[in-house]
């Protein structure tokens, strides 16, 4: 919910129970650069290039005051609103391809991996009128939704244990557009279990300064039991994930014995450098059969981001490089 005239944005979180609303209100907090066990405070998100602070944490007690309600407030006035679709995308919650806006929305969060006492909605708009869409899923529940069919319009799961879900539309022209979203659990991270599995590592770039600044993932897939190829890596920041070695046998089957590997690059974005990290979704997937995904390392910008700093012989470093730089431009300007 935003209000334009105050810069105010809220998010209410509802996890069933007051401790439960207090936990999942703290990771989302977390996720956005805050800290604290309960409360949780600070944080940022930007939207349009506004930047919005965590201002308040209120409810959560027991009783009429529960769930949970978040406050932002812009740094910027005066504002206006940005959508719900822009609000999702900024803190991990929508995508927009070419084809088609997505974004998602818990109706209850999740209190635990093994018990269905959640939901939530998701909101479709085929802006590229590629649809209707055919619709494959997975993840720790059956999502409920239509497999075919599936055009503009609002999708609400039944009451399903929370997770990572996965989600694959294949357009009119057979062009498949992957979706992750993470309704996330009070209690940790849950597992979706799979005879396939992925790992991925960041080979180099993990600390970036500027934008165009490379970040080399690899994937490392594996297999409990024998699955038959093509398999294929797809990361949800990037378009191409490349094969490159493992297949020992050359028969197109990923056999216990087996790692294959992949490979993959990312350019640092201004988007990226704003926000201070960069999150990605990565998941292996052989036909109907999907890995877990792996969510990865957030990485922070090494100089002004949230967390990593320069060492602190580069700081130095830095900083006499910009006294020197000074120094110069205030001797031309004399001369």
């Amino acid at each position: 919910m935003c209000n334009a005239t105050t810069g105010v944005i809220t998010f209410q979180f509802d996890a069933g129970n007051a401790s439960a609303d207090r936990n999942v209100a703290c990771d989302f907090v977390r996720k956005l650069g805050g800290t604290g066990t309960d409360p949780c405070s600070g944080g940022f998100f930007i939207v349009n290039g506004v930047r919005f602070d965590s201002t308040s944490n209120s409810g959560g007690a027991n009783g009429g005051n529960s769930p949970i309600t978040l406050t932002f407030t812009a740094t910027t006035l005066p504002l206006t609103c940005p959508t719900n679709f822009q609000i999702a995308e900024a803190i991990g919650c929508a995508y927009s391809p070419k084809c088609l806006d997505v974004y998602f929305e818990d109706s209850v969060t999740g209190q635990n991996c093994s018990s269905s006492n959640s939901f939530f909605r998701m909101t479709v708009n085929d802006k590229g009128n590629c649809g209707p869409y055919m619709l494959t899923s997975s993840g720790n529940s059956a999502t409920g939704f239509p497999t075919s069919g599936v055009t503009t319009g609002s999708y609400t799961t039944p009451t399903i244990k929370a997770g990572n879900y996965i989600l694959v539309f294949k357009d009119a022209s057979n062009v498949e557009h992957i979706f992750v979203y993470n309704h996330v659990t009070q209690n940790g991270s849950c597992v979706t279990n799979s005879a396939l599995r992925i790992d991925k590592t960041i080979t180099s770039g993990s600390m970036y300064y500027n934008v165009g600044d490379i970040v080399n993932y690899q994937y490392a897939v594996t297999a409990t039991g024998n699955i038959t190829g093509p398999i294929v890596v797809l990361d949800d920041k990037i378009s191409n994930v490349t094969y490159q070695s493992g297949n020992t046998n050359n028969d197109n089957i990923l056999q216990t014995s087996e790692t294959w590997i992949y490979t993959a690059s990312y350019s640092i974005t201004q988007a990226d450098i704003d926000a201070g990290s960069v999150m990605n979704n990565a998941f292996a997937r052989a036909g109907t059969i999907f890995s877990d995904t792996d969510m990865g390392s957030s990485h922070k910008r090494s100089l002004y981001g949230r967390s990593h700093k320069l060492p602190l012989q580069q700081l130095i470093l830095h900083v006499l490089r910009q006294q020197y730089m000074l120094m110069i431009q205030q001797h031309f300007l004399r001369s």
